[in-house]
């Protein structure tokens, strides 16, 4: 039998500084949020300053961060929640942050399977919460 690994978030991280956050090489589950002044120490995975919760399985955080980037500030496809970014906000992403969670400690078949259902379960209490998905969030 398989434990859970915690589900711990790095601190926020400045959207430009994104790469500098632990195990961004690594997949795993990350959150995006909005904040116009700096967020707060301690990230809380239901805040209301969200707008997107998204995992990579296959592959780096890194490379899923320039995806919605890509998507959310040049306009190319690639990532949905980049494309709704772009048409919500339309901007260059100065007030974003990124928290990501990388499980430790599982096999890789185990983590992708952990890796999924930890972003939907988040996806899900912060809708209970909030009454909606995150606004980015359309899957």
């Amino acid at each position: 039998m398989t434990n859970e690994p915690p589900i711990r978030f790095t601190p926020w991280t400045h959207w430009p500084e994104r790469n500098r956050a632990k195990n961004a090489h690594l997949p795993g589950v990350y959150l995006i949020a909005r904040w116009e002044v700096a967020p707060p120490d301690k990230v809380d995975a239901l805040a209301q300053a969200i707008v997107y919760v998204g995992e990579i399985t296959e592959g780096s955080l890194m490379g899923r961060w320039q995806q919605f980037a890509r998507a959310a500030f040049e306009g190319k496809p690639g990532h949905a929640g980049g494309m709704k970014y772009r048409d919500i906000f339309g901007d260059e992403g100065d007030t974003l942050y990124v928290a990501a969670f990388v499980p430790e400690g599982l096999s890789r078949e185990m983590r992708s399977l952990y890796i999924r259902y930890v972003e939907r379960k988040l996806v899900w209490e912060w809708a209970r919460r909030w009454g909606d998905a995150p606004l980015c969030n359309t899957k």
